[in-house]
């Protein structure tokens, strides 16, 4: 029964551990005349994690917090673009 629970618990803890290891990019996708672009495709570059931006122009997507992320900025157009992510600041583009 004592491994059980303790099972249970570790169990329990590593999986917050391992929840916190994302940071969240946040950042405004913007046109060349300052207006801002809904529906931009924003994925992190090797994986399948990806969101859309919003009306507004903005997003917020969680990268690994251990390494050099990279963002691929993509939308009907326009030539996809990389940028270099850590979380540290919002990003302007």
């Amino acid at each position: 029964m004592k491994k059980n629970l303790f099972l249970l618990l570790f169990l329990m803890v590593t999986q917050h551990c391992l929840h916190a290891q994302t940071r969240q990019v946040t950042g405004k996708i913007t046109d060349e005349a300052g207006n801002a672009m809904p529906g931009v495709s924003v994925l992190v570059k090797g994986s399948k994690t990806g969101v859309q931006t919003s009306a507004d122009g903005t997003f917020s997507i969680a990268i690994p917090g251990n390494s050099k992320t990279s963002l691929v900025i993509s939308n009907t157009g326009y030539k996809a673009i990389t940028i270099a992510a850590d979380g540290s600041t919002p990003i302007a583009i």
